[in-house]
């Protein structure tokens, strides 16, 4: 064939060229020059492909390292930098060939925190249970429980800094959903403190679901949270943001959208008289405290009503949950995929689009 060449200018000074042939062995492709020799250690950019010569002549495959800019490039089975894909060796090369070793890191880092916590979660769910990092209280799971729940996880950006966020949660495996569900006799949506369910949703809500697709419908979102931890890119490391032990019977935690377009919103409930409601901060791995409702009993065996640690009565500590839990939402944040190979590939090994490239460089 009979083409123009150049060799790419970003690497080294422009050549011009004539063709590729075998080398006498008929082991490489080399590319001839005007002069009928081969170009030696030279890159070369053919029909929109970058190519790489070693010193012999011989086309490369493999990773090269090039001398004037130190970089290393993947050259796939054609000779052909791989832009904008996965090496054979795991690792994610940006437009240019260069690797992008921030989200190489990232990756990693997700598939290792997704394991550790399902490990933990399961090794929790055969202990005799224990306290939440809120500190409220933990017992182990029933029988049933144990054959049901699996762990499943949830990539989203939950502090609203670009990056996204990790939740993992055991939760029952959805034809055994609904029926676990009644069994308990909970839901996971919000309810008001005479029981009734906290329906609709904003059209903030619905813009939010719009912009972000990982937190569309899809999956589980009845479950005990295992760990939510929040990515930390100067440090390139995750972040702990909330851990939980097992939970018992009337005892759950939910992370909910805000309404109001307001980041995310953890709420604790060990029932329906012991309430706490935290907020994602922005930029940060922190639950903010914002609502804590709790009943006691007086030495007397009567109830007294606590909001935020100050005694209320029965009617305005009804009234204030429920304005809590209206400013909280009624979405549950969801989208949850099983953990198994398929869906951590598919979900973590995620080639970048052009709009992200900045957030790795």
């Amino acid at each position: 064939m009979v083409i123009g060449m150049m060799v790419l200018g970003s690497l080294c000074m422009p050549v011009f060229g004539d063709e590729w042939d075998l080398s006498e062995d008929g082991r490489y492709w080399q590319y001839y020059g005007y002069q009928d020799e081969p170009l030696k250690d030279e890159w070369i950019e053919d029909k929109g492909k970058t190519y790489y010569v070693d010193q012999n002549g011989n086309m490369k495959t493999g990773w090269v390292t090039n001398s004037n800019d130190g970089n290393r490039y993947y050259m796939g089975e054609d000779g052909a930098m791989v832009k904008n894909a996965f090496t054979p060796d795991d690792r994610y090369v940006g437009p240019e060939g260069i690797t992008m070793e921030k989200y190489d890191t990232y990756r990693k880092a997700v598939k290792a925190e997704i394991n550790k916590a399902a490990r933990q979660g399961r090794s929790g769910r055969s202990s005799a249970g224990g306290r939440n990092s809120a500190g409220g209280k933990t017992s182990a799971s029933t029988d049933a429980q144990e054959k049901v729940m699996q762990p499943y996880f949830l990539l989203a950006d939950l502090n609203r800094d670009n990056y996204k966020d990790l939740v993992v949660m055991y939760a029952y495996e959805p034809e055994a959903a609904a029926e676990s569900q009644d069994a308990a006799g909970q839901t996971q949506t919000g309810q008001n403190a005479g029981g009734q369910a906290l329906t609709g949703q904003s059209t903030a809500t619905g813009q939010a679901l719009a912009e972000n697709p990982t937190i569309q419908p899809a999956g589980p979102v009845s479950g005990n949270l295992v760990e939510i931890v929040v990515w930390n890119p100067e440090e390139e490391t995750f972040q702990l943001a909330a851990e939980f032990d097992e939970t018992g019977e009337g005892e759950y935690s939910t992370l909910y959208i805000d309404p109001n377009g307001e980041g995310i919103w953890l709420e604790i409930t060990e029932n329906e008289e012991s309430v706490r409601l935290f907020q994602m901060e922005v930029d940060t791995a922190r639950f903010k405290g914002e609502h804590s409702f709790s009943m006691e009993l007086d030495d007397w065996g009567g109830a007294e009503y606590f909001i935020d640690g100050s005694a209320e009565e029965k009617s305005v500590w009804d009234e204030e949950l429920y304005r809590a839990r209206l400013r909280r939402g009624s979405l549950p944040l969801s989208g949850y995929l099983l953990v198994n190979d398929e869906n951590m590939k598919k979900e973590i090994d995620r080639e970048l689009l052009e709009g992200d490239l900045y957030l790795w460089e």
